[in-house]
């Protein structure tokens, strides 16, 4: 009786870690084939590809370790699986901090325009956008977390009317808010793609004259 139970009770953690080290698969799957849909970010491809050598190898033995039931050795591993994530950071902090931070972007229009007028972001974008070019922005959407002394642009009417104020908007956006603002502006207003970073677009607006 006593065998059998614990016999039971070996293969539920056995199961359980099996389920648990298939969900860790997905992450040296899913890096590469973000590296294809995204080549923007192919300046960490290296480090990228010893990140993910290093936690398949934790992965195999975790395999191994499972199918041996030695199962204190595969909940040690886990535990190195932190540790591993952490290695890999410093190497590419530096080439992913302007994709996730809006300095690339910020950095492309300030040389490439003589930003005279009110930024328009996506949300997620602002406090970049702002730090990195000093200068005023305007978000996109509802202000939902805390009040700042920016426009908060929530309605269709709203984009319009503050389009129609500047002779030249630009525009660092999310892909949806892309899509937004062209069916907002249709055939009034004339729109740029100037650069895409990362997540990032770059857009110029201009209201069409008569």
């Amino acid at each position: 009786m006593f065998d059998s139970a614990t016999t039971l009770q070996n293969n539920s953690v056995r199961m359980s870690l099996a389920l648990t080290w298939c969900m860790l698969l997905l992450l040296p799957i899913a890096l590469p084939v973000s590296l294809i849909l995204y080549p923007q970010y192919a300046t960490i491809k290296t480090p990228l590809y010893f990140f993910i050598i290093l936690f398949s190898c934790l992965l195999l033995l975790m395999l191994r370790f499972i199918l041996r039931r030695e199962f204190f050795k595969v909940i040690g591993l886990m535990v190195l699986i932190m540790p591993s994530i952490l290695v890999a950071v410093p190497f590419i902090r530096s080439d992913i901090e302007p994709y996730i931070s809006s300095r690339a972007a910020s950095e492309y229009m300030v040389k490439k325009a003589d930003l005279d007028s009110v930024i328009l972001c996506s949300k997620p974008f602002v406090r970049g956008i702002r730090y990195y070019t000093d200068r005023e922005v305007a978000a996109l959407g509802n202000n939902v977390f805390s009040p700042h002394p920016i426009p908060f642009l929530d309605s269709d009417e709203k984009v319009k009317d503050f389009l129609n104020t500047q002779k030249v908007t630009y525009c660092v956006i999310k892909k949806t808010d892309l899509r937004d603002i062209e069916r907002i502006i249709k055939q009034r207003f004339n729109l740029v793609i100037l650069k895409t970073i990362g997540n990032e677009y770059v857009v110029t607006i201009q209201p069409v004259r008569k």
